[in-house]
């Protein structure tokens, strides 16, 4: 994400936020835009604004089996399901063969660190392998899905079914005023950015938001990219959801 003049935190009138999420683009989900919606007091005391928290799940939580141990068959089972499930068999294959591996990509899931030397086929652990079924999802959202679905649907949506949507299949805005989401180009995308970081008075007045399950490599080249404009105004989604913590 990129915002300019905007905090998301305070939630007042509508400011100029550019961007989606770089891990899965769901525009709908944290910090998209500044929309217009007037803040009350929830059960704390503490301002929030309508519509900024998913509602419940439908189904109550259950309680199962605890399992006694953190692999196993169970353990690869559930990996061959997720995979299966979100990547089809080969795709699966080829994707988790790279994860943790020196020429390819770092598990999204955790920072636990990799060996220097020798590693094995499958570097990974359940909840990684999981992790990065979601990212590699053959499931897509196309223009269509946001012509059949405003913001105001969305955001009656759990969090478990804006997830199980897909990714993106291109960029989205909001005009203002609008109350949905619309395709544009990555042309006009970037065109649309670059306007904006333009119209800054000064490089400091730029927030570069960055994903947590954005992959180390992605959220290196982001912020060389905000160092490179001027400015190390990045705070990553740990600054973003635990400072109202300390706030309150």
């Amino acid at each position: 994400m990129v915002a300019s003049n905007c905090d998301p935190l305070k939630w007042g009138k509508s400011s100029r936020f550019i961007g989606c999420d770089r891990r899965r683009g769901h525009a709908w989900k944290g910090y998209t835009d500044c929309v217009d919606r007037k803040p009350h007091n929830g059960p704390d005391g503490v301002n929030e604004v309508s519509g900024a928290q998913p509602p419940p799940e439908a189904r109550d939580p259950e309680q199962v089996r605890r399992h006694e141990s953190a692999a196993g068959l169970y353990s690869i089972y559930e990996t061959v399901k997720r995979g299966m499930g979100e990547m089809g068999a080969s795709r699966s294959f080829r994707t988790l063969l790279k994860v943790n591996q020196k020429q390819g990509f770092d598990c999204p899931s955790c920072a636990w660190p990799d060996p220097d030397g020798e590693r094995k086929a499958a570097e990974f652990c359940e909840n990684g392998a999981k992790a990065v079924a979601s990212e590699a999802t053959l499931a897509r959202i196309t223009p269509e899905f946001f012509a059949e679905h405003d913001i105001p649907a969305l955001l009656k949506q759990s969090d478990v079914w804006l997830e199980q949507q897909g990714r993106l299949t291109q960029p989205v805005w909001r005009r203002s005023g609008s109350d949905r989401y619309e395709a544009i180009s990555w042309d006009d995308a970037f065109a649309l950015i670059a306007e904006e970081l333009r119209a800054l008075g000064s490089p400091n007045e730029a927030s570069f938001y960055t994903s947590g399950r954005a992959s180390n490599e992605a959220a290196f080249l982001y912020g060389l990219f905000a160092r490179q404009f001027g400015t190390n105004n990045l705070p990553d989604c740990s600054n973003m959801c635990t400072s109202r913590a300390g706030s309150v």
